[in-house]
């Protein structure tokens, strides 16, 4: 199965890699009588589907299917619900309204697909947050800040160019309101909380593949950001990862020197 989940990743990276380069070589050299459109959408799909995979079969094999089976009903029911209450009522995240970009919609709302960008980045970030080795109790607060300093510069990449969503009501930055990531934090935290509850323990480990599947999809947004001339967002997302690296190292050496201690 690590095979199998590596060769997603890198399948996950290669797709990244191209929708970036294309991207960028379109914008320098436009091409003309070719439907972008199209490939846009059929690479944004490969991403999600392959990113969701490597989430799936690392959870799997790190905490077992029972406990992935919670996490993805979680996001599921949770994450896509609140999608899914925000495109009608505003709450939480606020007006806004998917595009076609995603593939076909549930009650012509919400893409399918989103349910499982929930989980595929849900997951890398909680593993992060145990990474921390903080108290249980903080988990789920941290886990929904690294979701959301994702989302903070996916939005400012995924609302232009090929947009797959569009806002219904103005924003103080690029036309996203703050409500946005209020609603992101929130959610992500009560996904958390619940996950948190059910199930008590977690078999943590040092595995990279879920640091590599957020930063992949991290990197993958904040250069399209700058290379759509949003690189306001990139820049607070870099300033907000080098902190989140800066006391995950910190928290790291802490944890050293206090075993080291134990000991002597």
């Amino acid at each position: 199965m690590k095979r199998a989940t590596i060769a997603l990743l890198v399948l996950n990276g290669a797709v990244v890699a191209f929708s970036l380069t294309g991207t960028a070589a379109t914008l320098v050299w436009p091409v003309e009588n070719w439907d972008f459109s199209r490939l846009a959408m059929v690479l944004g799909i490969i991403n999600i589907l392959t990113g969701f995979g490597v989430a799936l079969l690392h959870m799997a094999a790190t905490q077992g299917w029972r406990r992935l089976s919670l996490l993805l009903g979680l996001c599921f029911v949770i994450g896509g619900g609140a999608e899914l209450l925000s495109t009608v009522t505003g709450i939480p995240f606020g007006r806004y309204e998917y595009t076609d970009q995603l593939g076909p919609k549930f009650l012509g709302r919400v893409p399918y697909l989103i349910t499982l960008a929930w989980f595929m980045m849900f997951y890398p970030s909680l593993h992060i947050a145990f990474l921390f080795r903080i108290p249980r109790g903080l988990v789920a607060a941290v886990a929904a800040a690294i979701l959301t300093l994702w989302d903070l510069v996916l939005e400012a990449a995924m609302t232009t160019g090929f947009a797959c969503w569009e806002w219904q009501q103005d924003g103080l930055v690029y036309g996203i309101p703050l409500q946005n990531w209020i609603g992101w934090f929130l959610t992500g935290w009560l996904i958390g909380t619940i996950y948190s509850i059910c199930t008590r323990d977690w078999r943590s480990g040092s595995s990279a593949l879920p640091v590599a599947l957020y930063m992949v999809q991290s990197l993958f947004a904040a250069v399209l950001a700058m290379l759509y001339g949003r690189g306001l967002a990139t820049a607070v997302w870099a300033v907000g990862l080098v902190s989140l690296l800066a006391v995950l190292y910190w928290r790291s050496r802490s944890l050293l020197e206090a075993r080291s201690v134990e000991t002597a």
